[in-house]
């Protein structure tokens, strides 16, 4: 009875002959069984098996109990063992005389010996809002089908059972039926994000999607869990499906990323004899910066990282006295997955210090050494000449980008030789130290 309740059928065959065999002339057996068997499934009923192959007069009264049904056709057996389901249109041999009787009855006298057949038939399990097409096969003149339709193939979307008569000449014909059952949606997901804002993130932050709970999920972006994270800017779905293979397809949300500027109001300050301090204001989202200064006209860059996003300044060192120095930064916005940054922007350029104007803007009347050095270019040997030694004087060569190549320490004498036969020819930085003073000169290396 449950299964009958719940199955997408209008009518239940009873089989008669076996449950109720000897009770067959019982007056009322019938119609209290069907009765029960109505109440407890909302079904109707309709039975054939009355287990008297020759009463017509049973089959009578049984029709007139169960007239208001008014089924369109019927499979009944012809009870003789061979178990071989017969529609109502088909005269056959060995159906019983009562079979005959209740298919007059049902269908009436006149049904062609022609049936039609319907495809898809039995039981079609389909979802709600999906278009079902069921054909009558072919060869009638005229069709007319359980829900008024007239032509052969018929588009259905509401659960039913669907079947098809034909008028003949002299005759009716009659199909098999198509149990058309359409399952509920499975309820329309929804999605959030996390953070809770998905629009204008930060692009060194993922997004995480958060779907509703169902048994399936299949998001736009071809990932089957539940939640999903995104770094990219778009518009993101996520569709389910249940037990029936029904689907809904949640609303669209945007995921948008903030773009990834450049540091803006580059300024530099704090020049020295050998350094300088270059400045911008930080970027909001920044994963960090990447810094490139050169001497003005000369490839390559030289290139400083700056890790901490709320890092606003950096001082460069070991820079050439004298010499023009152009710089640019660019902003990190994300490291991983994938690098995201900005365009370079260019700082303006600055002169770095000579030493006397160095001295002189730190103070007058300092009692340093003058210092000389030659030849200029210098080949093998270079001369750095003192017009007097101090204590703790000390000379310290490097190349431009600070690295020490040489050094000396307490120096005594005021000629000094620096061994510069081995360097590559270019521009190198002497740094002449005293605990008062510090004075640095370029040495050109032919």
């Amino acid at each position: 009875l449950n299964a009958f309740k719940n199955i997408p059928v209008t009518y239940v065959n009873l089989h008669w002959y076996e449950p109720m065999k000897g009770m067959t002339r019982t007056t009322g057996v019938l119609q209290v069984l069907c009765n029960y068997i109505t109440q407890q499934t909302g079904k109707k009923v309709i039975t054939n098996e009355t287990g008297v192959k020759t009463d017509s007069s049973f089959v009578t009264m049984l029709m007139k109990q169960w007239s208001s049904i008014h089924p369109e056709y019927c499979i009944f057996w012809d009870g003789i063992g061979s178990n071989s389901g017969q529609p109502l249109t088909s005269i056959h041999s060995d159906l019983l005389a009562t079979g005959i009787a209740f298919r007059n009855a049902v269908a009436g006298a006149n049904s062609c010996t022609t049936s039609i057949t319907v495809s898809p038939a039995d039981f079609v399990n389909a979802c709600s809002g999906d278009n079902i097409i069921i054909t009558a096969s072919k060869g009638f003149s005229n069709y007319k089908w359980s829900n008024g339709d007239t032509s052969q193939t018929i588009s259905v979307k509401a659960t039913g059972n669907y079947s098809v008569i034909s008028h003949q000449k002299n005759c009716i014909s009659f199909s098999n039926s198509a149990a058309v059952f359409m399952n509920v949606l499975p309820q329309k997901p929804s999605v959030t994000s996390n953070p809770s804002t998905s629009l204008e993130v930060c692009q060194n932050k993922n997004v995480q999607l958060l779907a509703s709970t169902a048994l399936t999920h299949l998001w736009n972006t071809g990932e089957i869990t539940k939640n999903i994270f995104v770094s990219n800017t778009g518009k993101y779905y996520v569709t389910v499906s249940d037990a029936n293979g029904c689907k809904n397809t949640s609303d669209t949300i945007k995921v948008s990323y903030q773009n990834c500027n450049a540091p803006s109001h580059l300024t530099v300050n704090g020049i020295a004899t050998n350094k300088a301090t270059l400045n911008w204001d930080t970027v909001s989202c920044s994963s960090g910066y990447q810094i490139q200064y050169r001497l003005k006209g000369v490839l390559p860059w030289t290139t400083s990282q700056v890790v901490s996003r709320i890092t606003s300044s950096r001082t460069i060192y070991g820079l050439t006295p004298v010499a023009v120095y152009q710089w640019r930064i660019l902003t990190y916005c994300r490291y991983v997955p994938d690098t995201v940054t900005s365009e370079y922007i260019n700082g303006p350029e600055f002169t770095i210090l000579s030493s006397l104007n160095h001295l002189n803007s730190v103070t007058e009347n300092l009692n340093t050494p003058q210092i000389k050095i030659f030849p200029v270019p210098a080949k093998n040997v270079a001369t750095i000449s003192l017009s007097r030694v101090t204590n703790g004087l000390k000379i310290i060569l490097t190349d431009i980008y600070g690295k020490t190549l040489w050094q000396k320490e307490n120096i005594t004498e005021n000629n000094i030789k620096l061994p510069v036969a081995g360097l590559a020819s270019g521009t190198y930085i002497i740094i002449v130290q005293d605990k008062e003073n510090n004075q640095t000169l370029r040495l050109i290396k032919e």
